[in-house]
């Protein structure tokens, strides 16, 4: 029988506890009413300004080598997360997310995240919402970049 403290994902378990505990707590989500989500604040002030905002906030979602991210229409960073391997291996093409692939997850699995936020016994439900129209503008930039790539190949040598 295994050790559960020996295990890989325990260390990772740490780490986003000492990530979370860096900024002063975190969030348990919900994506798509389906996916449980631990939203790791990029800094303090990020939950008490959700806490007396709208309830509802349009977002986009970002992902580099390290975490997933999401990010106000203004740029600024909400939170980060860890995507589970089998939500990336719905998506994936030989280990690799392809642009296309990614926003697909996006659209699919991280279209509506819930979020509770609780303070002295308050509950506060909020919700974080795709931003669907710059999905779409996000596609019909790589659906460009993809013709101008294919128009290229397909000219001959000169």
């Amino acid at each position: 029988m295994r050790n559960v403290y020996e295990s890989p994902s325990w260390s990772k378990l740490t780490r986003i506890i000492e990530l979370a505990t860096a900024v002063g707590g975190a969030v348990v989500a919900r994506a798509n009413k389906h996916l449980t989500l631990f939203l790791v604040p990029d800094r303090r002030e990020v939950l008490e300004t959700l806490w007396v905002a709208p309830p509802v906030h349009l977002v986009r979602i970002t992902y580099d080598d390290a975490a997933w991210y999401v990010i106000e229409q203004d740029g600024s960073r909400l939170f980060s997360f860890g995507l589970p391997m089998a939500v990336f291996r719905l998506y994936d093409d030989a280990g690799l997310l392809t642009p296309e692939r990614a926003l697909d997850l996006k659209q699919g699995q991280l279209s509506e995240i819930t979020a509770l936020l609780v303070r002295e016994g308050v509950a506060r439900p909020i919700a974080l919402r795709l931003d669907l129209r710059w999905l779409t503008d996000v596609r019909r930039i790589l659906r460009s970049q993809r013709g101008v790539a294919d128009a290229c190949a397909s000219e001959p040598a000169g």
